[in-house]
Parts: structure tokens; C-alpha cells; sequence
């Protein structure tokens, strides 16, 4: 018998241009592609970080890649803990990069208000938790836990 799914609770983030990291899929991360560095969007919408060439390499047969883009220092902070308190309290995170969603624009659509301040965690009752300033350990793994 199939272990049942893990709850799974969004995370929408937004992120900065800037090439002074290297991509999330030259990196070796753990869960979900640890949220310390830049990335591109779709590796972190899909919770998987395939391998790929060193950053500015260009793939056999493909144009180069794509620049590089990264979370804020304030941001990587809460996707850490969100990612921390998650794996210990048995849930899954999904990260969706609001400003590249790469597939997850009806998420984006539904979960996401304009004058959001990134982050934005949401959970499937619909509750969500707000700017940065919301996400402390306390407040982020009650609300993780459904409580």
C-alpha cells in the first residue's frame, strides 16, 4: 500500500535579478533545493533540482542559459524556515516564484493579492501568513501544522 501524499503548503516568493550567485540547478541542495542562492524559476516550482551545466554554460544543442536570479537575504530566511519546519512537521512546500511562475500562474492567481508583501504562505484551508514580518518560528510552524 502507497504511503498517503503529504499536505503541501505554497510558499510564493519574489526574487532579484542578479548573476553574484550560483543557479540552484549547478548547486547541490537538499529538500526542494535549499532556497540560499539563485535559481530559476521552474527547478523550484517543480521541487526538483535536475543537473545542469555551471552557470553561463551553454547545454549542447541550446542557446546559453538563462541569467540568474535570487531570493533576498530577508526572503532566504523565511524560505529556510518554512522549508525547516515543514520537513520536520511532515509536510511538503511548494516555492513559486511570482515574478517567473513557470506553470504556476492559476496558483499565483488564486493565492496571491495584489499589494502582497512577498513572501506569501499559503495553506489548502486558504489561511495564509504575509510579509516577512509574520514569519517567525513560532507563527510559521503553528501555522505549517494546521493550527
Amino acid at each position: 500500500m502507497a504511503a498517503p501524499a503529504r499536505e503541501t503548503v505554497l510558499l510564493f516568493v519574489d526574487t532579484e535579478p542578479g548573476p553574484a550567485l550560483p543557479s540552484l540547478g549547478s548547486s547541490q541542495l537538499s529538500f526542494f533545493g535549499r532556497a540560499g542562492g539563485a535559481f530559476t524559476p521552474p527547478i523550484l516550482f517543480m521541487g526538483t533540482h535536475p543537473a545542469a551545466p555551471a552557470r553561463g554554460a551553454a547545454r549542447p544543442g541550446s542557446d546559453p542559459a538563462p541569467p540568474a536570479w535570487h531570493l533576498s537575504p530577508e526572503t532566504i530566511s523565511c524560505a529556510n524556515l518554512v522549508i525547516d519546519l515543514a520537513e520536520k512537521l511532515g509536510k511538503q512546500v511548494t516555492i513559486i516564484d511570482v515574478d517567473h511562475p513557470a506553470g504556476g500562474e492559476a496558483l499565483m492567481s488564486r493565492w496571491v493579492r495584489s499589494g502582497d508583501r512577498m513572501p506569501v504562505l499559503v495553506r489548502r484551508d486558504g489561511a495564509r501568513l504575509v510579509g516577512p514580518e509574520y514569519f517567525t518560528p513560532a507563527r510559521v510552524e503553528r501555522f505549517v501544522g494546521g493550527r
